[in-house]
């Protein structure tokens, strides 16, 4: 008879080799406290452009646009950066940069219950928690319809003949064809009023707090539904292409500080730092630095599922067992290079006032010798209604490949309703 078997010993910190390993990093054990400086010093290094030094000592910091979601992505990445700036402060008595966190309220088109209620009343709480005067944090709220007003031109006359934004927008999404075109559209949506409120706010900057895991799953979804030359451009830090016409002489960066952290280790920090916890509101999909679509539209079945929630599904089970080939995945698409050549071409058009081949949907430049291949096919051409392309008063040959994919079968009113 056998009795019990006595307790594996817990190996040390691979790290200060004094405490206990308790906490199971990438590879090896760390205790809390070395876990903790592992997680926060990887998003640190890449805020390095905004370091104090390189700040004039009598300019005001550059204001960074935060998407927040209440996931765990983001709420660690504003944990940390607040840490950050405090640590600035602490050292020399200013910051490198300040922070607007933007919080998109979806409620219109997922449904008022009772989690929207828990999501205004914790933004309330966070912004009391984190903000203040003095902290350099700001903290805004608006409604995902909003991205009908800030498209308008400043100035510009609202009609109400086709209804409320909201309205506009419920029709929008209901027009479109399926729940992959569905969460397709709401990304591009999403990520537009991003870019419009970081402009209205002079900011440099976004930053979208997606993990190595979701960094991974945008690279294949992405490329699954038709943009994976502009995969580049969404996954990596760089200067993203402003369409011209719109944006003249306007630069502006998108930052992943958290893209060498998985979104296990980011559980982990939450874990960790209980005093972030009562901020954090599980989605049933993804952490993604924006509002999820999956969890705005919800799925109901297996028959439904889209190409977002099985990318989502299968990295999620994929970091869990081999960590190394998620992280592979997202250094590789790392190493290509954006095509400036097609940011290159719009910018002269413009300066010659002519047409800019930019995306009318997605706002990205076209990729003229993907544009010929997608004439070729016929049968995707085809299944555009020609209402909907007059509607959007736009030609075929106006619209990305992603874009054409995501409006095939789509009924005539997504166009009319279409806020960009």
């Amino acid at each position: 008879m056998t009795g019990p078997q006595p307790a594996r010993p817990v190996p040390p910190c691979a790290r200060c080799k004094c405490s206990p390993g308790t906490v199971t990093g990438r590879n090896d054990p760390l205790c809390s406290t070395c876990f903790i400086s592992y997680a926060r010093s990887k998003p640190i290094k890449r805020m390095d452009p905004f370091r104090v030094r390189n700040n004039p000592t009598n300019a005001p910091p550059p204001l960074l646009l935060l998407p927040f979601s209440f996931g765990v992505s983001s709420l660690t990445l504003l944990h940390i950066l607040k840490e950050h700036m405090s640590s600035q402060r602490t050292r020399v008595g200013r910051t490198g940069y300040g922070l607007l966190v933007v919080w998109v309220d979806d409620s219109g088109i997922s449904g008022d219950g009772p989690g929207s209620v828990r999501k205004k009343e914790t933004f309330m709480g966070l912004e009391s928690h984190f903000g203040g005067e003095g902290s350099g944090i700001t903290f805004k709220s608006v409604q995902l319809e909003d991205i009908y007003t800030y498209s308008q031109p400043q100035g510009a006359p609202t009609s109400s003949a086709e209804g409320t934004n909201l309205e506009k927008l419920r029709v929008l999404i209901s027009s479109l064809p399926s729940l992959s075109s569905k969460q397709d559209i709401l990304t591009t949506l999403l990520t537009r009023l991003f870019i419009r409120l970081a402009i209205q706010h002079s900011s440099p900057a976004i930053l979208f707090s997606h993990s190595t895991t979701r960094l991974a799953e945008k690279t294949l979804s992405e490329t699954a539904k038709g943009r994976g030359y502009s995969v580049p451009w969404s996954t990596s830090d760089c200067t993203i292409p402003l369409p011209p016409s719109q944006f003249p002489h306007r630069k502006l960066q998108t930052i992943y500080p958290l893209r060498d952290l998985l979104k296990k280790e980011l559980h982990t920090y939450l874990s960790l730092t209980p005093s972030l916890q009562p901020f954090h509101i599980p989605s049933s999909s993804s952490s993604s630095a924006t509002p999820s679509p999956q969890s705005i539209i919800p799925i109901s079945t297996a028959k439904d599922t889209s190409i977002d929630s099985l990318m989502h599904q299968y990295f999620s089970q994929m970091e869990q067992t081999y960590p190394s080939i998620v992280a592979n995945v997202v250094k590789t698409i790392g190493r290509v290079p954006a095509p400036t050549h097609l940011v290159a071409l719009a910018e002269v058009a413009a300066e010659v006032e002519q047409s800019v081949p930019n995306c009318a949907v997605c706002g990205f430049p076209i990729d003229i010798d993907e544009a010929d291949v997608w004439e070729e096919e016929d049968r995707d051409v085809k299944k555009l209604s020609v209402g909907v392309l007059s509607e959007l008063g736009v030609g075929v040959e106006e619209l990305c490949g992603g874009c054409r994919r995501s409006l095939e079968g789509a009924k005539e009113g997504v166009g009319a309703r279409w806020p960009l």
